[in-house]
């Protein structure tokens, strides 16, 4: 890969990770075919798949995830000494996790962060598709009378109901 650097262990690394999205990029997506644009939103659709499945194991981190709780562990034991055991040995600490590592946790935000944004994303290319596909068949039934049903809005494309006309 011309972007990336290969190791022996973790394979291909890439070099530039940093994602960066401009209004004029954006822009552009309008322009492009309907094709297009849902080649890109496969792209898009297939990196979010690929980062979610790599943070799957940090889901019940309360750290990245405001409101809930933090994981519950449960301890099963046989009789009750082996519970008053238990129970003391988590009081003197015996359970306790060694504190995370802080590039650990930088790691983490900065892959929730780069998932968060590639979310967005997602969002803004599937909002281009659906404006682009009511432009297509605005243009393709240019013939037809229609009425517009839904104005298009900065969150939703613009729905049109065509005349039905009998095929003889």
């Amino acid at each position: 890969m011309h972007n990336s650097m290969f190791d022996a262990e973790r394979g291909h690394i890439p070099l530039d990770a940093a994602v960066k999205y401009s209004d004029s990029s954006m822009k552009s997506a309008l322009s492009m075919s309907v094709l297009q644009l849902r080649f890109e939103l496969q792209k898009e659709l297939a990196k979010i798949r690929r980062l979610e499945s790599s943070t799957n194991l940090v889901h019940g981190d309360p750290n990245l995830y405001r409101g809930r709780t933090a994981p519950k562990h449960v301890f099963f034991a046989e009789s009750t000494s082996e519970a008053v055991k238990i129970r003391s040995s988590i009081k003197s600490g015996a359970y306790a996790l060694p504190p995370s590592d802080t590039s650990v946790l930088d790691a983490q935000l900065e892959a929730y962060s780069e998932l968060e944004q590639r979310l967005k994303r997602a969002e803004a290319l599937r909002l281009m598709l659906k404006k682009r596909e009511a432009k297509q068949t605005l243009l393709k039934n240019s013939k037809k009378k229609y009425r517009v049903v839904a104005k298009e809005t900065d969150t939703s494309a613009p729905i049109f109901q065509f005349e039905t006309v009998r095929a003889h």
